[in-house]
């Protein structure tokens, strides 16, 4: 009797199905380095909870809606005073857009997730040194622009919210008139 090699379709099913199998925990007999959960940033607002990680869920997006804000299908509430940064600049909560991308550490809050800050952090700040179709070019950075509302000229002073392509272009999200400032770029550097 001839049996056939397993084929990787085989081997991903059997894969799925092991996945499914219930493990037993094993508790921790005493606390120690729990790590960061996730965010890299250390609590200072706990006293006394020692090197246990923050907890949280670092969130990092586009806000798509208001009514708290909704962040990768994440609707985060935040108090009225919340501390909202912009490109590193104290701002308010008013000056958030639908668009812009956020960094978040949220909490559990009564059934939901809750924030205490809100960092915005825009990929481009400056002027436009071309127009075409859809495109843009800040500051030597290509922007793709499509289906942005919005008409800019070569001269314009621009901030762009988006994500970053493999290639290092953006995809724009949103497209600010910003009328003064320092220039900027986030990402890596490159030589």
């Amino acid at each position: 009797m001839h049996r056939a090699a397993p084929t990787r379709r085989l081997v991903l099913r059997l894969l799925a199905g092991a996945a499914l199998i219930p493990v037993r925990a094993v508790p921790q007999e005493a606390p120690r380095d729990q790590g960061i959960g996730g965010t890299g940033a250390r609590p200072d607002d706990i006293p006394g909870e020692g090197d246990r990680g923050i907890g949280g869920t670092g969130v990092i997006g586009t806000i798509r809606r208001f009514g708290s804000i909704v962040v990768n299908d994440l609707r985060i509430a935040y108090p009225d005073d919340v501390n909202v940064r912009i490109d590193g600049v104290p701002a308010h909560a008013a000056d958030l857009r639908v668009g812009h991308v956020v960094h978040v550490v949220a909490h559990a809050d009564a059934g939901g997730l809750a924030t205490r800050r809100i960092d915005v952090t825009r990929e481009v700040v400056g002027p436009v040194e071309s127009v075409r179709g859809g495109n843009l070019m800040v500051l030597g950075q290509r922007i793709a622009a499509a289906g942005i509302a919005g008409r800019w000229a070569v001269g314009d002073r621009v901030a762009v919210s988006g994500l970053r392509r493999p290639d290092g272009g953006v995809v724009a999200s949103l497209i600010e008139r910003q009328a003064d400032g320092p220039a900027r770029v986030a990402g890596p550097v490159r030589r």
